[in-house]
């Protein structure tokens, strides 16, 4: 492989992660913020499907590379195991994730739940 092709790679995965990373961080911070504000009693379900993918693609983002540095002595057969194993846990993880997301818009799709407050209703 040519340094241009190598090079090329390098940017375009690091570019495709940071976009992935920038893309789940504004879903967390949306989920926390305007799905909270208006739908308090569904938020918590996404938020835990947010969070969670975050810290997936961040985990997978980082095991890909370091991986690659643990089993370099070991040659393209253990390369290749390690690429399979680890394409068995994102799939375990994506899989996990869909339910996760599935379960908050469920909740998402619920009618409300009323506010109940506690004492005084607020002066109008």
């Amino acid at each position: 492989m040519d340094s241009t092709a190598l090079a090329l790679n390098t940017i375009s995965s690091g570019l495709s992660s940071l976009v992935a990373i920038g893309g789940e961080i504004t879903i967390v911070v949306v989920v926390a913020t305007v799905v909270k504000r208006h739908r308090p009693d569904a938020h918590a379900k996404l938020l835990a499907w947010a969070i969670a993918s975050l810290v997936v693609t961040l985990a997978l983002n980082a095991a890909y590379p370091l991986m690659s540095v643990l089993v370099r002595s070991g040659g393209t057969e253990s390369y290749l195991f390690a690429v399979s194993m680890l394409g068995f846990v994102r799939t375990a993880a994506n899989v996990a994730l869909v339910l996760l997301l599935v379960r908050g818009l469920v909740a998402l799709a619920q009618p409300p739940k009323p506010v109940v407050v506690k004492g005084d209703a607020p002066y109008r």
